[in-house]
Order: C-alpha cells, then structure tokens, then sequence
C-alpha cells in the first residue's frame, strides 16, 4: 500500500503526530487508533513514521523514495 502517495504526506504525519502513546495502529476505514495488532484496514503507527522518514530522506537526497507502507 502506498499511503503516503494516497492520503498525503501531510495527513500520514497528522496520524503519527496525533497517535496516542498507547497506540501501535490506526484504524484507516474506522479512523482511529487501536493497541494489540494490525488488521486489513489498519496500517502500524511505526511503518508508517518510518515511511514519512524515507520519504523526508529520499526527497533531501534527490533520490527515488523507496516503497511506502
């Protein structure tokens, strides 16, 4: 899945900056965040901060961003 290219940079961060300590997923089809696993809708607060760090880094290199949760 490319969620960054899908829901935007910006958004991808708003969800990692605004996940609660307690949290390890975000639900994307129920909107919100969840502890204990990732399931078909939810994507892992952790893949998706080091998908946003990637693509920061790709883009300060001039280099191709890798493949993005």
């Amino acid at each position: 899945m490319y969620l960054i290219k899908e829901l935007g940079l910006e958004k991808c961060k708003q969800i990692v900056d605004g996940a609660p300590d307690w949290s390890n997923s975000y639900d994307l089809k129920g909107k919100d965040y969840w502890k204990g696993g990732v399931f078909a809708t939810a994507v892992s607060i952790d893949d998706l901060r080091t998908a946003i760090a990637n693509h920061e880094n790709a883009n300060m290199t001039g280099m191709k961003p890798p493949v993005m949760v």
